[in-house]
């Protein structure tokens, strides 16, 4: 669902007015500057908007939705602009109300006749009062910082310019330039722990062979307390339960009977029971991708590894980009992991 900002969801009022035919200025703001914008074309729509109410799941936004026409000096054809007017409002209800924009508006609306005799031009229409609710989350992963703030640092923080060389989350004991302050909030700050990683190379292992699958490159700009060690081993910085998600490229370079290939997790150099997946593949140079994720839990410094055999001459295969069909280089394997918990 579409989430707007105040300022979109007047353009989308905008282009409601732009499109009907009978509609021909809009403005948004308040009845003053209609009243003295001087250069309206009739009939117009006007929206003005007063305030908004935020809860933990909506955002609502007031709006005034003005329909008007001008009015001769004798009033002669106030009804009718009413009656036109009031016609071209019902349109906007219609419009408003459907379900494409993703917002909810209430299915009752009450309209008031006006005519103004004093404003610069002498107008009559109708005016309608509408509230347009659509989602809101507190979401903090969406704000524009810098740096996420860490709650309590601030009144802690001695001099402009320190330094912080350590901070204990359990213990609420943070140290800048050698002096140690107790943050005094309750709670335990978790980091967040994540990686991104993939292989360039071409990966064999003899038939019947055991091995793990290992990475030769890492997405830096996505990883945060993840690491691979020694080639192959998935390894963290903060105790939690991960998500490791893998896809490896398999291709078969012999022919004959299906053959298969086997993955399976391991932790800590011990297999762990009941993530093994068999696949298989038909014939000579056949494609298949092998996708799939597990939850481990792993503790500061522990580590798992994605194992593998096969029984015939099946490789995890890289390629390299298409230039004739442009698209990318393929890794062998890719692998993401992140702290869930």
């Amino acid at each position: 669902m579409v989430i707007r900002t105040l300022n979109q969801i007047i353009n989308e009022l905008k282009e409601i007015a732009n499109q009907h035919l009978q509609i021909n200025s809009f403005n948004a703001g308040t009845l003053d500057d209609f009243a003295t914008s001087g250069d309206t074309r009739y009939p117009a729509m006007w929206v003005s908007y007063e305030n908004a109410a935020i809860s933990s799941r909506t955002e609502s936004y007031s709006f005034s939705i003005w329909i008007v026409d001008r009015v001769k000096k004798d009033r002669s054809n106030l009804i009718e602009v009413h009656s036109d007017c009031k016609s071209i409002l019902n349109d906007i209800k219609a419009q408003v109300m459907n379900p494409g924009y993703g917002w909810v508006v209430g299915q009752d609306w009450n309209y008031q006749a006006i005519f103004e005799p004093f404003m610069e031009d002498e107008v009559a229409g109708w005016l309608a009062d509408v509230t347009i609710t659509q989602p809101f989350s507190n979401d903090t992963c969406q704000i524009p910082f810098n740096q996420e703030p860490i709650p309590g640092l601030a009144s802690t923080q001695p001099t402009n310019g320190s330094v912080i060389s350590s901070f204990v989350p359990t213990s609420r004991i943070i140290t800048i330039n050698g002096v140690t302050y107790d943050l005094q909030f309750n709670r335990t700050w978790e980091f967040r722990c994540y990686g991104s990683f993939y292989d360039t190379t071409t990966q064999q292992v003899t038939a019947n062979g055991i091995a793990a699958l290992k990475f030769d490159s890492t997405d830096t700009d996505v990883t945060f307390g993840v690491s691979i060690v020694n080639d192959s081993q998935i390894t963290v910085n903060k105790d939690g339960v991960y998500n490791i998600q893998f896809s490896a490229q398999l291709q078969r370079f012999a022919g004959g009977q299906p053959k298969k290939a086997v993955f399976w997790l391991r932790k800590n150099g011990v297999d762990v029971p009941n993530t093994s997946t068999i696949i298989t593949l038909q014939a000579n140079n056949d494609y298949l991708v092998a996708a799939w994720n597990f939850f481990v839990q792993l503790n500061n410094g522990e580590y798992a590894e994605i194992m593998w055999t096969q029984d015939d001459d099946i490789r995890l295969v890289a390629e390299p980009a298409n230039i004739t069909i442009p698209y990318p280089e393929i890794p062998s394997i890719i692998l993401t992991v992140n702290k869930i918990n």
